[in-house]
């Protein structure tokens, strides 16, 4: 059986992270690493994480996805589950990863649900789903072959949290072979903080040109 590395990155998660978590140790296929990257959190998010058999690491990025990088970087195992602090995975999400990874695909995502299902919450989702692997490359979980991962990058050197790599400081996996499936399923808050913010300028404009229209 292969070993499996956890990696999952928080920012101010204490109401989420407790689920997050038991829902990575409640995989059927067992987690043999659990890795914890805190980004500057300020709330109780660490100290609920402390409950759990989890290594902590504290970070000062303000930038998820050096984060995740961080994680995968850290991991000890060749295939690494990445999954976002707010985020609680279905029970089966790992094992069906793997199953993908062992067909030769280097990285396996899924579908994600609204977790609070709110009608812009499910308007979200469904946003996220239909977008192709290109734009939607990972998500809020996904399984990773991290050796292939560390080759496509060419991250050369690994001291602490400090890596040399190729490119900016994000994981495009759009450049490695994914796949996405349905039946690999995750909970999230949505809309993400992009998705708000994209709402919300989309909302200023819309006002903006109603106002032109009652000044002309």
């Amino acid at each position: 059986m292969v070993s499996v590395s956890a990696v999952v990155s928080a920012h101010n998660e204490e109401e989420y992270i407790g689920d997050c978590l038991e829902s990575v140790l409640a995989q059927t296929v067992r987690v043999d690493e659990l890795i914890l990257i805190n980004d500057r959190s300020t709330d109780r998010t660490v100290d609920i994480a402390s409950m759990f058999p989890v290594d902590i690491y504290e970070v000062q990025y303000g930038q998820i996805y050096m984060v995740k990088r961080a994680g995968i970087c850290t991991a000890r195992n060749d295939v690494v589950l990445v999954v976002d602090g707010d985020t609680e995975l279905a029970s089966d999400f790992l094992e069906r990863g793997l199953r993908h990874l062992e067909q030769g695909y280097d990285v396996a995502t899924g579908h994600v649900r609204s977790r609070d299902r709110t009608p812009m919450g499910d308007l979200a989702a469904i946003a996220c789903n239909v977008l192709p692997k290109g734009v939607y490359s990972s998500g809020p979980g996904f399984v990773l072959n991290r050796r292939h991962y560390m080759d496509t990058f060419k991250i050369t050197k690994i001291n602490g949290f400090i890596d040399i790599a190729t490119g900016a400081g994000e994981v495009p996996l759009q450049r490695m072979n994914l796949v996405k499936d349905p039946s690999m399923l995750m909970w999230t808050q949505l809309p993400s903080s992009g998705q708000r913010r994209m709402i919300t300028g989309a909302r200023a404009v819309g006002g903006l040109l109603t106002a032109l229209r009652v000044l002309t």
